[in-house]
């Protein structure tokens, strides 16, 4: 088994049962050889290509795949746990994540640095499969720094800015109302705006 499947991948993540519970509560199941079949299923069914190789994969709210396609494409898809009846307020509706999808298409079509996104939410095989280009992150400095923080609050505001110009043209008042609503308890205070931008998935991370 290669270094850079996605099957060395898993169990590299895969330490004890507390990630292979957390990998079963967001994709469906905690067997990791049938993960590594649906993924590869689903690109062959999406982008009629098969993974040759996974850079990384990791879990937290999601889980996260860095791969090449056989066709020579590199993608990111991060499945994220579906919403159900008997799932209460835990998990995301194929809608939810739709909404955040444009919001990201929208701040990259508008030059902003984020991901493509290549394919907007669908559900598979009880799970949601996002597909986003893959983008390279490089070297991660020191957030401690100074100088970091400081690019990093600018980038922060900036963000801000434009999402919730860009958040008009994309979806309606009413809809931006419901998700504000959702996502936020009480009223927008910045702490607030990060969780969301998580959310959103705008930084390719988990």
């Amino acid at each position: 088994m290669s270094d850079n499947s996605i099957l060395s991948k898993l169990f590299a993540i895969l330490r004890d049962e507390a990630e292979v519970f957390l990998l079963e509560s967001i994709t469906g199941t905690g067997d990791a050889e049938r993960l590594a079949g649906l993924i590869d299923s689903f690109c062959f069914e999406q982008f009629n290509s098969r993974v040759s190789t996974c850079y990384f994969a990791c879990l937290s709210m999601g889980a996260s795949f860095g791969l090449r396609l056989v066709n020579g494409n590199d993608i990111f898809i991060k499945i994220s746990k579906l919403r159900t009846e008997t799932s209460g307020d835990r998990g995301f509706t194929v809608d939810d994540l739709t909404a955040m999808s444009r919001m990201q298409e929208a701040l990259y079509n508008a030059n902003y640095p984020c991901p493509s996104v290549i394919l907007h939410p669908k559900k598979y095989q009880g799970a949601i499969y996002t597909v986003n280009g893959y983008v390279d992150i490089g070297e991660q400095k020191d957030a401690h720094c100074p100088n970091i923080r400081r690019a990093s609050a600018h980038g922060l505001a900036e963000l801000i800015k434009r999402f919730f110009s860009i958040s008009l043209r994309v979806v309606s008042t009413k809809s931006i109302y419901i998700k504000l609503k959702t996502y936020f308890l009480r009223p927008i205070i910045p702490i607030r705006i990060l969780l969301l931008l998580h959310q959103l998935n705008i930084a390719q991370t988990c």
